[in-house]
């Protein structure tokens, strides 16, 4: 059974040979704040929580933008026992209200301008904090309404939980993930190693911060490196590409559609923008062969790595080396340190070497659980994805296992198809689908119209580029085709980016 090493979060991210480094650059406030003087506001925030009861195990949903404040109230909230939960602040109204009610915490960590958001839900909370980086304080006690208390459904400490982190709903409804201090500085660690880091990092922070990729890989791995974590003032293209040429940040963590729109913003006669970037981290998504090649075109200098990760594995757990970017155009990579892979059958039985099966992940930052379910004590995470791996370790990524039918008596999986659609340049999203009536597949095709001049011909292409790759009966026999603009993030489209 694989160990978890005896690594603490908190000291992991806090305790650097020189603390009088500045740790964060915030453009929103204009503060930057070294570990030094972030230490000293962690711990000033924790005494204010503590005098409020705030203890072992309790829920505490972290409601606010990336920031310094951000990530002290994280940092003060693992110090004192709690479990942080960020919030995700594109929820609004119903959702928003749904989102509490699930997560039940205890306080609400956020600004006095931000706080005005839960006014309405006093039932839902006890304590509202205010995060500030002068004073911190509480906007209002409720907990006398609601009969929160000190103790009272906690998730209890013996689990040393650090984090809650919500899955991003692609697959089914949104959970939130158990993910413990110890195996989180161990990913951490470990994810960090398969980037070939050697010396400190400049870490231009543009992934959300609610999400697993965006918080611990890219936010918390950065203090863990003893590097500087760069808060943009706006998260558009424009913000995004002045932070580049004023910070001059060397690492960078993109989804695929992010990197996509960076690269088309910035264009091939401005490459220069990305000049200082040394590492470039892509994940979140799937990276085809036609965007890697348009990615590594603007990015010559840099090292390009894809990164795989699983919420439910706490979360990275396989890097693809920079050198095999391109020369691997499927693959997400070998294992990181301390992570196993398996793949199995229908029947539970190991798959051979190169043969698709259902992927299960062992590491020692696998979740503790869902909240609100059983505790879970296994290494193992049996994810949803459909895997196989090479002779030389390497994963490739086959679709989702939840999406496999019955066709004619033969199993089709519909990711697999759709991957092999999304592969040909030109398709931003697809969707395969089973029509009932028919028997028969068909596949909804989003275009790109900057790159698709005449959809019927590029149907034709569609057909022709299926029937290379999938067995005949696998080629959907209609495919719909919708144009549209834009960057598509696991089929959904991106308003951000969009517009």
């Amino acid at each position: 059974m694989l160990q978890c090493e005896p690594m603490y979060l908190l000291d992991d991210c806090l305790n650097h040979f020189d603390n009088s480094n500045v740790a964060i650059i915030c453009e929103h406030s204009g503060c930057s704040v070294s570990y030094a003087r972030l230490a000293q506001d962690v711990y000033a925030l924790s005494s204010v929580m503590q005098s409020a009861g705030i203890g072992a195990g309790m829920r505490l949903s972290v409601a606010m933008p990336g920031s310094i404040e951000f990530v002290v109230a994280i940092l003060a909230s693992i110090n004192v026992g709690a479990v942080a939960a960020p919030l995700d602040l594109s929820l609004k109204g119903e959702s928003l209200k749904r989102s509490m009610a699930s997560l039940r915490p205890h306080a609400v960590l956020t600004s006095y301008r931000a706080g005005n958001r839960y006014n309405h839900m006093d039932s839902l909370l006890g304590l509202c904090f205010s995060v500030g980086l002068s004073e911190c304080g509480i906007i209002r006690n409720s907990s006398s309404s609601n009969d929160v208390q000190v103790g009272q459904n906690t998730i209890g400490s013996e689990g040393n939980d650090a984090l809650l982190i919500s899955t991003s709903g692609t697959t089914g409804v949104p959970r939130y993930v158990r993910l413990g201090a110890e195996g989180t500085a161990f990913n951490i660690r470990s994810h960090l190693e398969s980037f070939g880091f050697s010396g400190s990092m400049r870490n231009l922070q543009v992934l959300p911060v609610n999400y697993s990729y965006g918080c611990i890989a890219s936010l918390l791995g950065t203090l863990v490196n003893g590097g500087v974590l760069i808060f943009p003032e706006r998260l558009d293209g424009v913000g995004i590409a002045n932070a580049l040429r004023l910070h001059r940040p060397d690492t960078l963590y993109l989804s695929p559609a992010l990197a996509e729109y960076l690269v088309d913003m910035v264009g091939p006669d401005r490459g220069d923008w990305f000049s200082s970037l040394q590492r470039v981290g892509i994940g979140g998504d799937t990276c085809p062969p036609a965007l890697r090649g348009k990615i590594a075109s603007v990015m010559p200098q840099t090292k390009l790595y894809v990164t795989f990760g699983v919420t439910e594995a706490g979360p990275r757990v396989a890097t693809l080396a920079s050198e095999e970017f391109l020369t691997h155009p499927y693959s997400v990579g070998r294992a990181i340190r301390g992570v196993s892979f398996a793949v199995s059958d229908g029947e539970g039985q190991p798959c051979r070497v190169g043969e698709v099966g259902r992927l299960q992940i062992t590491t020692p930052s696998a979740m503790k659980g869902y909240l609100d379910h059983p505790p879970l004590n296994s290494l193992a995470v049996v994810s949803g994805d459909l895997a196989r791996i090479d002779a030389d370790g390497r994963l490739t990524l086959m679709g989702r296992s939840d999406r496999q039918i019955k066709l004619r008596g033969t199993r089709v999986h519909l990711n697999q198809i759709e991957m092999i659609v999304g592969h040909l340049p030109g398709v931003r999203c697809c969707e395969v689908k089973l029509d009932q009536d028919m028997g028969r597949l068909v596949a909804d095709v989003i275009f790109d119209p900057f790159r698709v001049s005449d959809p019927q011909q590029f149907e034709e292409l569609l057909r022709r580029h299926c029937r290379m790759h999938l067995p005949n009966r696998h080629v959907p026999a209609e495919f719909r085709l919708q144009s549209a603009s834009g960057y598509f993030f696991k089929g959904r489209p991106v308003a951000a980016l969009s517009q």
